[in-house]
């Protein structure tokens, strides 16, 4: 009798024990930024490739740049096509209209998407209107940005519009802000200096850009220092020369306790 009634209650300790342990340690969540050229920088489409890349990196949520919508160079949705391959759920950002379609960044994240949306960046003196991608998961918010690359002008314009919605929106939120993406700046620029004043670098400065022989460091992630904290567990970047012109960064995260 005296087994049967302490092997319900020790495993019900056990079980409390494991959520009091995982809530403590933090979670773990990988994420990558990917600027994946139109997916045809070097190919007719690089989305199988792509999505091979992302499924081989154990990344949870990824950060897309310069990816197309039905327009005149790529009559499909691709970041919805790059989703459906994985199995994954998605957001998009227009950055502007194109070719009868649209051109901007997107957000593929193997957890449900609970809320999405857009920041419009503007042209200042640079060569283009940009956008970010904002998605909010159970664990975190992510952004995905891409910066001008014609001025460092146009850079700080559209930094100073990023910078006042997240720290306005999200300082002392519960749940890391993550940011990521090609900012166009090479990691001793005035452009990227500026980002300590908000934000936490989690990736390192390796090169990433062009893919097939790197010379620049222009992708980054990083973490709003004033949300919910997060500690590095591994960064890397994935070498492949054909899928796209740039390098994907990875950051494994473990979730800080509040």
């Amino acid at each position: 009798m005296k087994s049967r009634f302490f092997a319900p209650a020790a495993v019900g300790l056990l079980v409390t024990a494991v959520i009091l342990l995982s809530s403590f340690s933090g979670k773990y969540v990988t994420v990558m930024t990917y600027n994946v050229g139109a997916f045809g920088k070097y190919t007719k489409s690089s989305v199988k490739a792509v999505a091979k890349i992302i499924r081989a990196s154990g990344a949870d949520i990824v950060g897309l740049n310069e990816t197309d919508s039905c327009n005149i160079r790529h009559n499909t949705f691709q970041v919805k096509d790059l989703a459906k391959r994985l199995g994954w759920d998605y957001s998009f950002a227009r950055a502007l209209r194109f070719g009868g379609g649209s051109y901007g960044n997107g957000v593929v994240s193997f957890e449900k998407i609970l809320s999405s949306y857009s920041i419009d960046l503007p042209k200042a003196s640079g060569a283009e209107t940009r956008s970010v991608s904002v998605v909010e998961t159970e664990d975190l918010v992510f952004a995905s940005v891409h910066l001008d690359y014609k001025t460092a002008e146009a850079q700080f314009a559209q930094l100073k519009v990023l910078n006042d919605h997240f720290s306005s929106r999200y300082t002392g939120y519960g749940k890391p802000v993550i940011l990521c993406g090609d900012f166009n700046a090479l990691p001793e620029s005035s452009v990227m200096q500026s980002m300590d004043s908000l934000w936490t670098k989690l990736s390192v400065d390796d090169l990433t850009f062009p893919s097939k022989d790197p010379v620049k460091c222009i992708d980054y992630i990083y973490v709003l220092s004033s949300a919910r904290g997060v500690k590095v567990n591994k960064v890397r970047v994935i070498h492949n020369k054909k899928a796209s012109d740039h390098i994907p960064v990875v950051v494994r995260l473990r979730i800080l306790p509040q």
